[in-house]
Order: C-alpha cells, then structure tokens, then sequence
C-alpha cells in the first residue's frame, strides 16, 4: 500500500460511499434542496442549504481538512445507494479526467443490498433503476398491480439468485480493479468500513466464490492463465481497506443532538471523529476477518 503523504502534500478528495458519507440527512433532497426540519434549519440560522455547503462543513470529508491538506473535495456520497452508484461514479471520473496525480478517493463501504437492479411492474410499465434492498425489504409499493406471482417470485429470486456474501465480493473486486486503475494512473485509493460495521465473510463462501468463477472460466475460454479472477484472498489482502476506529463517534448523531428524531447519522461532531480515524488509519491495513 503506497503511503499517503499527511505533509505538505496537497490532494483532490473524492469521498464515495451512502448517506453516511453525503450529508443528505441533513436535508430534504429534490431540485430545491432544503433543511430536512424546521430544528435543522434553525441550528444553521441564516446557513445556506447547499451541498457545498454540506460537504465543505458537515461530513467527515470537510473535517478530514483538519488532518490532510486538501484542495478540492467531489461529493460522491448517494443517499440509500453507495455500491452501483459509487462505481459508476469513479468509473465516469475516471472516463472525463486526465490528472490523477493530486487525487485521493475514499470509499466508505456501503451494504450490498444498495446494489441496483432493473424493475418493471408490469409489461407496459417503463424500467427502473431500484435498489436490490426495495426487493429484500419486500416494500408494499412494489407488488401492486404486477404481471406474475409477486411473492413467488420473490421467494425464488431470494433463494436462488441472490448471495449477499457474493454481492459483497463482487463489490470487493469492483474496488480493487479500481484501485489498481487510480494507482496505475498516479493517484492513491483507500476504502474504510468505519463504524457501520464489520467486513466479514465466512470461508466457505470465499471457496464457493471462487470455484463458482474459476469452474466457468476454465471451461469456456481459451486464456485461463490470464483470464481468471485473482484468488478472493489474494485481492482482499491486495485492496487497500484501512483500520478506521471512531471511538465514541456513535453517541454524536443527529438524534442525540435533538435535530432528528431516530436519525443514527453522525452529525458533524461525529463526523469530525469519524474524520480523524480515518486520518489516523489511512496508511493501516485493516485486519479482514474470515470466519
């Protein structure tokens, strides 16, 4: 893992991840965009409700100026997504920049359920772009006035065409291929769990992973030395995820400060905390835990 330099070094931040990373819980997202509350709204007085604004004084990546002398910060946070979203995201960065030098990307992991998927309700309905947790979380929007058996499809669907274990690989890989395309091109990738939980996959999935790729490979192509997935431990111990402990930064949310009722995001105190792990982990290798 190639060394951030905290000194005298000047960076383009790009943060990726969910909510948690954008800041959109301070907000009621939408052409015009404004304070999720009347509490939120007045906490901020005459505060304009911009995401510039937002991502400059409110999330972890405005705090991480505090400890990594930083330039310009892109806001690569999607609310409710954070996997497909982020990919396509550094995927088009990547695909419109020809400077890579300056650039630190800082993914924050988001759950595998944030994946998109393609839905139609019916035959003559237009596609959307949904979130595979909209199919999991079984919302009652969905199955209104469908073309087939909603709940038998879903049951099936669930069972036999989706492993979390392997989304979360297959996102795993996503980043690693990127990573590899970002450092090739001179700049620096790191991604981070933090404290929305834990990276952990069993063994036994890692194996089936594996055969399950490397059987479909060695028996349709012709390049099988160089065509084939790197070995799911070869990548994990390849792809630069960081040790980022926030200590305490959960007692800081939005709810505890009495701006939103239940809401667990960090307000920026917490986020400040969460900033400053990152700071101090951003050149430690997190310890991937395979049950």
């Amino acid at each position: 893992m190639r060394k951030v330099n905290l000194e005298g070094r000047y960076y383009t931040l790009i943060g990726c991840g969910c909510s948690h990373t954008q800041g959109s819980a301070y907000v009621q997202l939408g052409d015009n965009m404004d304070w999720v509350n009347e509490k939120v709204a007045a906490n901020f007085k005459d505060q304009p409700c911009t995401a510039e604004f937002i991502t400059e004084n409110l999330t972890w990546m405005g705090k991480l100026k505090h400890h990594i002398n930083i330039k310009k910060i892109y806001n690569f946070g999607f609310a409710g997504s954070g996997t497909t979203s982020v990919l396509r995201a550094l995927k088009n960065y990547i695909a419109n920049n020809n400077t890579f030098e300056d650039v630190l990307v800082i993914v924050q992991i988001a759950n595998p359920v944030r994946d998109e998927i393609h839905f139609r309700k019916t035959l003559d309905s237009k596609w959307e772009a949904i979130n595979l947790k909209n199919i999991i979380h079984h919302k009652p929007d969905l199955p209104q006035k469908v073309d087939f058996e909603f709940c038998d499809f879903l049951e099936t669907y669930l069972n036999n065409f989706v492993n979390l274990e392997f989304r979360i690989l297959d996102y795993l890989y996503e980043l690693y291929y990127l990573q590899k395309t970002f450092e090739t091109l001179g700049g620096h990738f790191r991604v981070f769990y933090g404290s929305f939980g834990n990276i952990n996959i069993s063994l036994k999935s890692l194996k089936e992973y594996e055969n399950a790729y490397y059987k479909r490979y060695t028996s349709l192509g012709f390049e099988r030395d160089i065509q084939g997935i790197i070995p799911p431990m070869e990548m994990l111990d390849k792809l630069n995820i960081i040790d980022v402990k926030p200590a305490k930064a959960s007692d800081f949310t939005l709810h505890s400060e009495g701006l939103v009722d239940g809401d667990k995001h960090y307000n920026d105190i917490g986020n400040g905390i969460l900033a400053s792990a990152i700071h101090a982990g951003i050149n430690t290798k997190y310890d991937f835990l395979v049950k």
